[in-house]
């Protein structure tokens, strides 16, 4: 009510379709400059090279948002604990993520990234696509910001973890034994990866399986603890 710009840039703005030129000025930087040529990443999926920017003007519309919803997150309340993300995605954005996070052990979010503190929602999520990989983040976080009292979808518990909270892997919990051969992708390369077990199923440990049994649809949980 203070504040209706910074009200209306998180209930219209980055709860709906528009969070995703947000954080893709969030990304790349708040200068026109540093945005111009940025393609859509949605349209390179299906092999169209297209911007991402009408004109400018677009650009300026959307970095307005991205300062009021800064706003507005600044006075939101602080939520500490457990959030989720859960998607589906492609085998090959899986191998990518699992190859990456095996070497570096460590990342840090390039935009303020949304989450759930409810574990049926973010079960719900995965069923949202009909991509092959059910992936599920568990962060372990302390920095959480909540706006389900200025979300448009108020039931779905959001919490916004800010841009360049940075996270260290404790574990990634596999299904199976296939969908971590499905996930290390090149078996030859990485037969030797810690923890991997091939031609026979591996039994899952006790986190692994309470993990599980709370997300029946995920193939791959990613257990992460903000540093």
């Amino acid at each position: 009510k203070e504040d209706p710009d910074a009200f209306l840039a998180i209930h219209d703005d980055f709860t709906t379709g528009n969070f995703y030129k947000m954080r893709a000025i969030m990304r790349a930087g708040m200068t026109w400059e540093k945005n111009k040529k940025t393609l859509d990443a949605r349209e390179l999926s299906i092999g169209i090279k297209q911007h991402l920017w009408q004109s400018e003007k677009d650009f300026n519309l959307h970095k307005k948002m991205v300062i009021d919803f800064r706003r507005g997150i600044d006075t939101a309340p602080e939520y500490e604990g457990i959030v989720y993300r859960g998607s589906r995605v492609t085998e090959k954005k899986m191998q990518k993520t699992i190859r990456r996070l095996e070497r570096k052990k460590t990342f840090t979010l390039e935009a303020d990234s949304s989450g759930t503190r409810l574990e049926d929602v973010a079960q719900d999520f995965m069923t949202h696509s009909d991509r092959p990989v059910a992936l599920l983040y568990r962060f372990n976080q302390r920095s959480g910001k909540s706006i389900e009292k200025g979300s448009r979808f108020d039931e779905e518990g959001e919490v916004v973890i800010r841009q360049k909270t940075r996270f260290d892997l404790v574990k990634i919990h596999y299904k199976s034994d296939e969908v971590r051969a499905r996930a290390i992708g090149d078996l030859f390369k990485f037969r030797r990866t810690k923890n991997v077990v091939f031609g026979k199923e591996e039994e899952l440990n006790l986190d692994s399986k309470e993990y599980f049994k709370e997300f029946p649809k995920a193939d791959i949980i990613i257990e992460v603890e903000e540093v």
